[in-house]
């Protein structure tokens, strides 16, 4: 059996969203209730559906399904876009951990490249 034959399935989260876990799910939902006025019951239903069909599968990758299909479309209409709104706002929820990551990231390769 060929490696090749086998598929792995890919990934719904974006690289540059690799740092977003899970403490930042809630996050998310509460700077959309806050700015965009979206219903709490967006939350509920979430967590709903989370309960009933995760069974120990990737929490992050769930959300952005989730949010994929049921919140992107709203907000696209919306603000009229046409990109991805929630990765962009997820992207700015996680920015300290990623200036922090970049921050740390040069520091290691700036310290190999001086010895």
């Amino acid at each position: 059996m060929s490696i090749r034959s086998e598929r792995v399935p890919r990934s719904l989260i974006p690289p540059q969203l690799r740092l977003f876990d899970v403490s930042d799910i809630d996050k998310f939902f509460r700077y959309a209730e806050k700015t965009f006025h979206l219903s709490p019951k967006w939350y509920s239903s979430y967590q709903r559906e989370r309960d009933k069909t995760l069974h120990g599968a990737n929490e992050v990758e769930f959300f952005f399904a989730f949010v994929t299909k049921h919140i992107e479309p709203m907000l696209k209409q919306l603000l009229a876009r046409t990109d991805m709104v929630t990765h962009a706002l997820c992207l700015y929820l996680i920015r300290d951990k990623i200036a922090t990551s970049s921050k740390s990231e040069r520091e290691i390769r700036d310290y190999y490249k001086h010895k």
